[in-house]
């Protein structure tokens, strides 16, 4: 379970507040924004897990989680 944490770059908006979600074979992560501009108002980020290292999935703003593909890279 993810409690908090936050992107700090990379997606319109950012920084994004983590506000809840899972890490495990799938992800699944809400935020809300707090950067400056005209962006959405909250993102969910989800995906499956793989290997190297990484979640295959999409994201969405204000509601919606399948707006854009992305492949994201934890160290």
């Amino acid at each position: 379970m993810v409690t908090g944490g936050r992107i700090t770059s990379g997606i319109c908006g950012a920084p994004w507040d983590i506000t809840g979600g899972i890490v495990g074979e799938q992800i699944r992560l809400d935020a809300k924004r707090t950067g400056q501009g005209s962006c959405a108002d909250t993102i969910t980020i989800v995906g499956e897990f793989r290997n190297p290292s990484s979640y295959q999935g999409t994201y969405g703003f204000d509601g919606a989680s399948s707006s854009f593909k992305h492949t994201t890279k934890y160290q």
